[in-house]
């Protein structure tokens, strides 16, 4: 989990929330980076092993496929600086 973090945390605005309590996923919003950069985040994002949908926009959902799961990243993304919810 620490890898994604240290992924999403290549952006240079801070990430806003855009999840829904309970759902199965976080969504990290990356405003200001270039299209290169969002294309970084999203490619170690999926290097790490989780499933980002596809997108060329600084939205990145990343499929866990588990409410519990999710609620805990985003706690975790959070204390790292990230701020998104799941």
């Amino acid at each position: 989990m620490g890898d994604l973090g240290d992924a999403v945390g290549a952006g240079q605005q801070p990430a806003r929330p855009l999840q829904p309590e309970g759902a199965d996923r976080v969504v990290i919003q990356m405003p200001g980076i270039s299209p290169e950069e969002v294309k970084d985040v999203r490619d170690k994002i999926q290097q790490v092993g989780f499933t980002v949908l596809p997108g060329e926009h600084p939205i990145v959902p990343v499929m866990l496929g588990d409410a519990a799961l999710a609620a805990r990243m985003a706690d975790a993304l959070l204390a790292r600086g990230v701020y998104v919810i799941g």
